[in-house]
């Protein structure tokens, strides 16, 4: 598990699906908008609904085998750390995909549950921080320490974990960048994260394996 092609292979892969998943969402409604602007954008957007939850359906395997792999290359302790946090991405990711399915099945019945389940779906965001700051976390400390990984990683997921420090707030938000499911969770978060765990799977790529790696 801790060849470099898989590991590579399998980020570059996560990447693309989940880059289509996104692209094949858009730009849902925000947080504030009515029942029935919602209702509507479900109405004219069910099929880009199920291709998103699809893509990340499939997507998420090859996360799961970057981040088995690239667990191997961190020391003891911060690696159980980082991949907790691998875990429970997979899992609120899924978590997530089941909502929007939902909401994608009957979207112009206009049932009154549908602006619940669509606004729990939005904080997908704010949550799923937890679980970005348990993995970049520990590359932080990795990278910017004596482990063998290169400083610039380190300073990549420093400076992701700070914003999604911050992001944490957007759990208090109700409109705007600090909305849940605002700018700050889909485009400046999501995009910092994407851009350190990259830089992780880039870095394991470039460095030579570790002198005495263990495999447990």
């Amino acid at each position: 598990m801790r060849s470099k092609s898989l590991i590579v292979g399998s980020a570059a892969v996560f990447a693309v699906l989940y880059l289509a998943a996104t692209t094949a969402l858009g730009k849902p409604p925000a947080a504030d908008a009515s029942s029935a602007t919602t209702t509507t954008w479900l109405a004219g957007h069910e099929g880009h609904v199920r291709t998103f939850a699809w893509l990340l359906v499939i997507g998420l395997p090859f996360f799961c085998a970057a981040s088995a792999g690239l667990r191997l290359w961190l020391p003891s302790g911060w690696r159980d750390v980082y991949f907790a946090g691998a875990i429970a991405f997979v899992v609120e990711t899924a978590i997530q995909c089941w909502l929007w399915g939902a909401l994608a099945f009957a979207p112009a019945t206009g049932s009154p549950s549908t602006p619940l389940v669509f606004h729990i779906a939005l904080f997908w965001g704010p949550v799923l921080t937890s679980a970005t700051l348990a993995m970049l976390v520990p590359l932080a400390v990795v990278g910017l320490g004596d482990h063998g990984w290169p400083r610039w990683m380190g300073v990549l997921a420093g400076v992701a974990a700070l914003e999604q420090a911050i992001e944490t707030t957007t759990v208090f938000g109700h409109h705007g960048f600090m909305a849940p499911g605002g700018a700050m969770n889909l485009y400046l978060g999501a995009g910092l994260t994407a851009v350190a765990l990259f830089g992780a799977v880039v870095a394991v790529a470039v460095m030579p394996a570790p002198a005495a790696a263990e495999t447990t």
